[in-house]
């Protein structure tokens, strides 16, 4: 899906019931200037594109709103490394985990395997040491 939501502004997307739900909410909340991105294409820097990454594996809608409204605090890990280009996918094999080049962002992050974030930064508690 990709998304960019401002309320009374036109959304671009592949799941237009999740989106719908986001402008709801975000419509009721006010004007919030949220971007975000749970797919881009490989030429486009998600950092210079969007004000927030939000990515979602699998959670439901209440709970996503919940992480945007702040009601609730992140506290997921990633399920799989995040590569830094399209290159490192082609070259990675399927069977051989952790093989891939993560995406580093701006603040030196690597998306790599069990790296997350929550409202006071990167996430290093027990689940990272086990999964690091």
């Amino acid at each position: 899906m990709f998304a960019k939501v401002h309320p009374a502004k036109d959304v671009q997307s592949g799941n237009t019931g999740s989106c719908h739900d986001l402008v709801h909410y975000l419509q009721k909340e006010g004007d919030t200037g949220l971007a975000f991105f749970s797919h881009t294409d490989n030429d486009v820097s998600p950092e210079k594109a969007a004000d927030a990454i939000i990515m979602s594996f699998g959670t439901s809608n209440e709970a996503f709103l919940d992480i945007v409204s702040g009601k609730a605090e992140p506290s997921g890990l990633l399920p799989c490394q995040l590569p830094i280009n399209m290159e490192t996918v082609e070259k990675q094999k399927e069977d051989v985990p952790r093989d891939m080049i993560p995406y580093v962002d701006s603040e030196g992050h690597a998306y790599d395997f069990a790296f997350g974030m929550n409202w006071k930064g990167v996430i290093n508690d027990e689940r990272v040491q086990k999964y690091k």
